[in-house]
């Protein structure tokens, strides 16, 4: 029997806070350990890349899955 075991997607995200002009708020996610193919999914949906860019104050989610 042989048993296949994928590593878990490992993440890290640069975040630039918004500043009091507003709407220049932004992430750069890097994703590592992914088989295939990614799909970012982002709520609120702002983004559907790895970055997200002209974000506001607020609280942002980022759900990311691979072929696997």
């Amino acid at each position: 029997m042989f048993v296949d075991v994928q590593p878990k997607l490992q993440m890290t995200a640069n975040v630039i806070n918004e500043n009091c002009i507003g709407n220049n708020g932004s992430i750069a996610t890097n994703v590592t350990n992914a088989l295939g193919n990614l799909t970012f999914n982002w709520a609120p949906n702002v983004s559907n890349t790895n970055e997200a860019n002209g974000l506001t104050a607020g609280g942002y989610q980022l759900n990311v899955q691979d072929d696997s």
